[in-house]
């Protein structure tokens, strides 16, 4: 049985990030039906009370525990360097879990961009703890550059070429990427993994029974002959 992550994202926060996860998972498991998953979250407990597929782990994936998780790797892989192997219980979480893996998907959004420094730091350490453990890294599709400054170039370029491959989103990231100095091979273009997603794949199930009672009370209404546009203006607009 096959252990994935997934990481840059989290259920909670906003639909694409969600889409891009479930979508993720759901892509992997039509190829791999018995595949398990760890789900390496800036919103732990709220994605544990969302997610029940006994399949999916959630893990504490914050700033604080991904540089955490960065010290545990760092130490396993000079360990390595001298033919010792840490014991799981001598690491931290997230990379106890990392190193179970046999891939790491990373599916955030926007990384590596001038204009948001402030979390490029997190951005690197997305993707660094699993490196060091050796655990492949695949970049999803998502929107990067420019890369004038410094302190997003060198972080980016790094990234870049230790990891598998990197997917980037559109022709504009694509032109950055260009600019960056990485070999061709490390990456390519690929629109956003949220396009491909499929009800089905959906991890969760919020406010079923509110959802049911308003397709209940639409379908009343259009039997009466009032249109829902016409029925929601007349609801709320005169509540104003």
């Amino acid at each position: 049985m096959s252990t994935y992550g997934v990481i840059g994202g989290s259920i909670w926060g906003n639909r694409g990030a969600e889409a891009m996860i479930v979508t993720t998972i759901g892509r992997v498991r039509e190829r791999d039906p018995d595949a398990t998953f760890v789900l390496l979250t800036y919103f732990p407990e709220r994605d544990r009370a969302l997610v029940r597929d006994p399949g999916i782990t959630v893990v504490d994936a914050r700033p604080k525990a991904t540089v955490v998780a960065w010290f545990g790797a760092f130490v396993a892989r000079i360990a390595g360097l001298v033919g010792l192997r840490l014991p799981d219980a001598a690491l931290p979480s997230l990379a106890r879990h990392l190193r179970r893996c046999r891939a790491l998907f990373d599916v955030t959004g926007i990384s590596f961009h001038d204009g948001r420094l402030t979390v490029v730091a997190y951005n690197l350490m997305c993707v660094w703890p699993a490196m060091l453990l050796r655990v492949p890294v695949i970049r999803l599709s998502q929107a990067m550059g420019p890369f004038r400054r410094r302190l997003n170039r060198l972080p980016a370029r790094f990234v870049t070429r230790r990891s598998l491959h990197t997917f980037a989103r559109g022709r504009l990231t694509a032109r950055h990427m260009g600019d960056l100095g990485v070999p061709a091979g490390c990456w390519s273009v690929a629109p956003d993994v949220a396009f491909a997603y499929r009800p089905e794949y959906s991890l969760t199930a919020e406010n079923d029974r509110l959802v049911a009672d308003l397709l209940e009370r639409l379908v009343r209404v259009r039997a009466t002959g009032t249109t829902w546009l016409r029925w929601c203006r007349a609801r709320w607009c005169t509540r104003r």
